[in-house]
């Protein structure tokens, strides 16, 4: 299990950095293998204490790699929908009142 938790908490950090320009492929998968690691790490550091250290390392590159998941997929919803469309204009919001 810290095995796991390591190999994927390096992939959900590594795609969410390489992956940020593509929102579908690496800010889907990135959160998904980021929770995965979180559990693994927790449950390994509890089942296999000689492989602590690994699996604290797994616990905090996968929470790394769904923390910046979420953010760049925030920043990324926020710039297509305030900047890129015309919700980011003011007659927009004047059309509203």
């Amino acid at each position: 299990m810290a095995v796991g938790a390591l190999v994927l908490g390096i992939i959900s950090a590594a795609l969410s950095l390489v992956c940020s320009w593509l929102p579908y492929a690496g800010q889907i998968f990135s959160p998904i293998l980021g929770v995965i690691g979180i559990v693994l790490g927790v449950m390994g550091m509890k089942k296999e204490p000689e492989k602590a250290g690994q699996a604290k390392a797994g616990l905090i590159l996968s929470i790394v790699g769904l923390v910046l998941s979420l953010l760049i997929l925030a920043a990324w919803i926020i710039f297509t929908v305030f900047i890129a469309t015309e919700a980011g204009t003011p007659d927009f919001w004047r059309s509203l009142k």
